[in-house]
C-alpha cells in the first residue's frame, strides 16, 4: 500500500472518531441510529 494513500485513510479515520465522539458527548447514549447518522451527516 503506498504510504501517503495509508495516511490519508489515517487523517479521514480520525476525522470521523473525533466527529462521532463529539456528537456522542454533546448529544449522550440511547439515541436512534438513524439521529446520530443524521448528526454526523450535518458535522461532516
Amino acid at each position: 500500500m503506498d504510504s501517503s494513500k495509508h495516511f490519508h485513510e489515517n487523517s479521514v479515520a480520525k476525522i470521523i472518531v473525533d466527529v462521532a465522539f463529539k456528537i456522542h458527548k454533546s448529544m449522550g447514549p440511547g439515541l436512534l441510529e438513524s439521529a446520530y447518522q443524521s448528526f454526523m451527516v450535518k458535522d461532516l
